[in-house]
């Protein structure tokens, strides 16, 4: 990952794949597992357990795929408050409102001789038929046919040509139903939230987040250009005042603002061992970064207000500014958009879908957003835009060895965030940190271990660096114990490594890398190998 001038990590992938024949009948769950559709399903209130669990290799009764898909219908509430009356008499009491509203819905029929026949088990064909009245497609299929219907609508890929239909079968079926348009409308998860049958709560969370943005207006990203670009500037950054009466400037970036009176966003890591920091926007004005407001080195955020007069005496009476959109409802697939001034390109927009909303990068309490769109050093701090011209994220690292792959601190992060009682400047923040910096330990988890040859044990570095800070080991003797680090657990431990190679006793010592932290600070881990 790298944020410009700060560090790097290379990532090596590889792929195998295998083809391989496996039978039609054993493809269950043509699009997720069974156990995941059935876990998103109960949280958006569809779907239930038993006293198994969610019980996924049970063959499935009537009044069960009844209860299903009346709550798939959006009708869970007035069935469970036994606004529809049940006409059978072989149905348990727990599903009699569900039977009752199934029945009416004309979602299900009863058997020839006038029973439903509850507790039997359901077919596959069943419950397909029974899947296609709940989305519109009644009458426009033979009962014979229903399975070969759903493989057409892309409700499955599977035939059911052998074994019995279970649970998780169903889970499956749902699932898929849940995107698949209905007839003649959109679909089913639109509807269902649309009419308030899952709140959004609900859909938050899941793989379907980014249809609580259902309704909203979409832009292409011609307009998403034409509306934020002016919103977006650029920051020059100088180290020092012979530097910037010079021009020398010590790095660049990107940031947006968030209000009209001048408030606006940045990475952390832009102004981190700046001095002075200075904001272009589209229209030419130089704008001096006066007050920090809020910034934090964890999640990479600063919060910053620009002056209202430029360079030349120019006055700014009103910024435009960007809107904040709510990055838990985003979803993989999501179309997103980066405005910023990357490598000096001034005005650059790229476009490109979410990758995971919630990847843990270095530590699972600062989750980050993985994206797709473009952005090269001098876009961090830019915005990262849905389609409804909504921030939902800011820059904030690529990975130079991964093509495509991308990070932005989520919009929720910068959202609520209490502002310093004193603003400081630029300068203030680099000596603050500066000290914090000076001042920082490293220790690990215990002074002493002992371990046999070829045994690998695991000892706890810890730092109090403020951020992300790069640590590097030193090993007494080499030939007594090798050392590797583990990746970050958060962004003050990281786990290391030892292993013994020769019998005897040795040191292993950490310390901050050049250019970081305390110069003085270290870690002592005495070493003793056994045979």
């Amino acid at each position: 990952m790298k944020k410009p001038g700060l560090r790097a990590a290379a990532l090596l992938l590889s792929f195998l794949l295998c083809a391989a024949c496996i039978p039609t009948a054993a493809a269950r769950s043509a699009y997720v597992f069974e156990d995941e559709a059935a876990a998103i399903l109960e949280k958006l209130g569809i779907y239930e357990g038993t006293g198994d669990g969610y019980a996924l290799d049970k063959a499935i009764s009537r009044e069960e795929s009844a209860a299903l898909l009346v709550r798939l219908s959006g009708m869970r509430e007035a069935a469970e408050e036994g606004r529809y009356k049940c006409g059978f008499a072989d149905v348990t009491d727990w599903a009699e409102g569900y039977v009752g509203a199934a029945a009416a819905l004309s979602i299900v029929n009863g058997l020839p001789d006038g029973s439903f026949g509850g507790s039997n088990p359901t077919s596959a064909r069943d419950f397909c038929a029974m899947l296609l009245r709940v989305l519109g497609y009644g009458g426009r299929f033979d009962w014979k046919d229903s399975v070969d219907a759903a493989i057409r609508l892309g409700l499955t890929k599977d035939t059911f040509e052998s074994g019995v239909f279970l649970r998780g079968d169903a889970a499956s079926l749902i699932y898929a139903a849940l995107i698949c348009d209905t007839y003649g409308g959109p679909k089913l998860v639109e509807t269902l939230y649309e009419s308030g049958a899952i709140s959004r709560e609900a859909l938050l969370g899941t793989r379907f987040a980014g249809y609580a943005n259902y309704g909203k207006k979409t832009y292409t990203a011609a307009e998403i250009y034409q509306r934020c670009r002016s919103a977006v500037f650029s920051v020059t950054m100088y180290s020092s005042k012979k530097d910037r009466d010079n021009g020398l400037a010590s790095g660049t970036g990107s940031g947006f603002f968030i209000s009209p009176d001048g408030i606006a966003v940045l990475c952390y890591h832009e102004i981190d061992g700046a001095l002075y920091a200075v904001a272009k926007t589209s229209q030419g004005h130089e704008l001096e970064i006066e007050e920090v407001l809020y910034y934090d080195p964890y999640s990479d955020i600063c919060i910053v207000r620009v002056s209202a007069e430029d360079s030349s005496g120019r006055a700014v009476r009103v910024f435009p500014y960007l809107t904040a959109g709510d990055s838990d409802a985003l979803s993989s697939g999501d179309t997103v958009f980066t405005l910023g001034d990357p490598l000096a390109l001034t005005g650059s927009i790229s476009r490109g879908v979410v990758g995971e909303p919630n990847r843990i990068y270095d530590d699972p309490d600062y989750p980050v957003i993985q994206f797709t769109a473009d952005i090269s050093s001098g876009s961090s701090g830019g915005p990262l835009i849905n389609e409804y011209g909504e921030v939902i994220g800011i820059c904030m690292a690529y990975f130079p060895m991964g093509n495509g792959l991308y990070l932005a601190v989520p919009s929720n992060d910068m959202k609520d965030r209490t502002y310093f009682d004193t603003s400081l400047t630029v300068a203030e923040v680099r000596s603050l940190e500066e000290d914090k910096k000076a001042a920082a330990s490293i220790s690990f988890s215990v002074s002493s271990i002992t371990l046999k040859k070829d045994e690998t044990a695991c000892v706890v570095c810890t730092t109090d660096y403020p951020g992300t800070a790069s640590l590097s080991y030193w090993i007494d003797d080499q030939l007594a114990v090798s050392c590797r680090w583990g990746s970050f657990t958060t962004k003050q431990t990281i786990p290391l490594y030892i292993t013994g190679l020769k019998p005897g006793t040795t040191t292993v010592r950490v310390r901050f890398t050049e250019g970081y932290g305390n110069t003085e600070a270290q870690a002592i881990l005495n070493v003793t190998v056994t045979p």
